[in-house]
């Protein structure tokens, strides 16, 4: 790998430190955070119902303990090492696009597009997931593990090991990598016709067993199903809008373009059995979700299998923007400042809250003790993380449905009973202080309100319902 290769990427992470967004307090870092926190000082959280039960990603995943003993033994706030943890998954996760680019087509402004149109940030139809993670979430250990154990394909040994590691950080990513490496074992000595004919048979058999295997594992309860169809649709393929339906479509057209009009032999195979891949996948989906629940199938949330066959389309949208172009230098210029302003103008915004919220919960930390807890507004995201203070809820939390039915009830509950907390008069939320056991309220001003005021800004009250006993 030569110099000029690193430099790019090196420049490409630098870039994109500052063009890309972050969702570190409003997204899904609001529940990874604390249970990280939680591992560093176990006294934190000590009556939030999300660290009543473990989740099976806590259990098999080593992402929280990994990040935990970082944050605890280097000398930089647990923030910080997060925020360089994540840019050392950008550069390894540009670094691989970028040397898989240059091994399909040799070339370097191709690949270099290539990266570029990923940190735009599509969104992959509707499974909730994008071509590149803003913040350090477990899949985005496990997508570069997964990668890399593809790239050393030729080497067993060391994919499997690579593919071990992906499972460890984020058992779906290390899933999806063994089954694409099955697939490449199977079909890599094929011509292009034989390859798809054994390509489909292969996985129509594959789906076959799994259908046959998988038809006596348990099935969800009527009850659970309805709540994570409500709060986590997107593992629901009978749920994606038509919106998100044409937003894959669109992604994988420069594919379907380039199957059509170009002819390398390679890339043509990888996009048809990824594309082969994926439908298979999703059709046993559609089965064991929406047919026949079954709940190993929905957490599984196999549809996010369409990030791959994305990604390769993206990469043949580089491959003819670079062919129409390859006479016209100033317009390879222009469309790398337009990919450049695209991916600013996306993820600008840095989704931190609101200042108001952020000064709050700075408040909250410093003159709150540990074992408070909190009644704040359900829909309002991020208070666990900045205060380190339990809370009754808030809906984020409710993604963790997937894994518990008896959590999944426990947020629907608070769903239901949380919503519009600006609204219940005094005697409402004294009934709710009484069910929940909270000591202060958050919420934004409210005249009515009779409560003792111990905090205020320009948008946020906290009153104090409750002393806090001292441990």
């Amino acid at each position: 790998m030569n110099r000029r290769i690193i430099l790019t990427i090196f420049l490409l992470t630098l870039i994109s430190s500052f063009l890309l967004g972050s969702e570190y307090y409003v997204e899904d870092m609001v529940l990874h955070v604390p249970q990280i926190s939680k591992h560093v000082d176990s006294d934190l959280y000590s009556s939030d119902y999300l660290f009543q039960k473990s989740t099976p990603q806590e259990r098999l995943s080593i992402y929280y303990p990994t990040l935990a003993f970082l944050s605890y033994y280097l000398p930089l706030p647990s923030y910080v090492t997060i925020f360089l943890l994540h840019r050392i998954y950008l550069f390894f996760y540009l670094l691989l696009l970028f040397v898989w680019a240059m091994h399909f087509a040799n070339n370097y402004f191709t690949a270099l597009l290539f990266c570029l149109f990923v940190l735009v940030r599509f969104h992959i139809g509707g499974a909730a997931i994008t071509t590149v993670e803003v913040d350090l979430l477990p899949r985005a250990i496990g997508t570069v593990f997964s990668l890399t154990g593809l790239w050393v394909r030729n080497k067993p040994k060391n994919a499997y090991i690579f593919f071990l590691l992906s499972f460890i950080f984020h058992p779906l990513s290390g899933l999806f990598g063994i089954i694409l490496y099955g697939v490449w074992l199977s079909n890599k000595k094929l011509s292009n016709l034989n390859f798809v004919f054994r390509n489909t048979l292969y996985l129509t058999l594959v789906l076959f067993v799994v259908l046959v295997s998988a038809w006596n594992l348990p099935q969800i309860s009527n009850s659970w199903l309805s709540i994570i169809r409500l709060r986590n649709s997107y593992a629901f393929a009978d749920l994606w809008s038509s919106r998100a339906w044409i937003n894959l479509l669109i992604l994988l057209l420069p594919g379907l373009i380039y199957l059509l009009i170009l002819n390398n032999e390679k890339i043509r195979k990888t996009f048809i059995s990824l594309v082969v891949l994926s439908v298979v996948v999703s059709l046993t989906n559609v089965f064991f979700v929406v047919v026949h629940p079954t709940k190993l199938v929905i957490q599984l949330q196999l549809l996010r299998i369409w990030f791959y066959p994305a990604l390769v389309s993206i990469f043949c949208a580089a491959i003819l923007l670079d062919k129409f172009t390859i006479k016209f230098k100033w317009l390879r210029v222009i469309i790398v400042f337009l990919l450049i302003g695209l991916i600013y103008s996306r993820n600008s915004a840095n989704s931190a809250g609101s200042a108001n919220w952020k000064e709050m919960t700075v408040w909250v930390k410093s003159n709150t003790l540990h074992n408070c807890v909190f009644l704040t507004p359900f829909y309002n995201k991020g208070f666990r993380l900045l205060s380190e203070r339990s809370i009754i809820g808030e809906y984020k939390d409710g993604a963790l449905s997937f894994y518990s039915e008896e959590f999944a009830n426990q947020w629907f509950t608070r769903l239901l009973d949380l919503n519009d907390i600006q609204s219940k008069t005094d005697e409402m939320i004294s009934k709710l202080q009484k069910k929940y056991e909270f000591n202060y309220l958050v919420e934004k001003e409210n005249p009515q309100r009779k409560f003792s005021q111990v905090y205020k800004n320009s948008e946020f009250v906290i009153y104090q319902l409750s002393a806090c006993e001292k441990l």
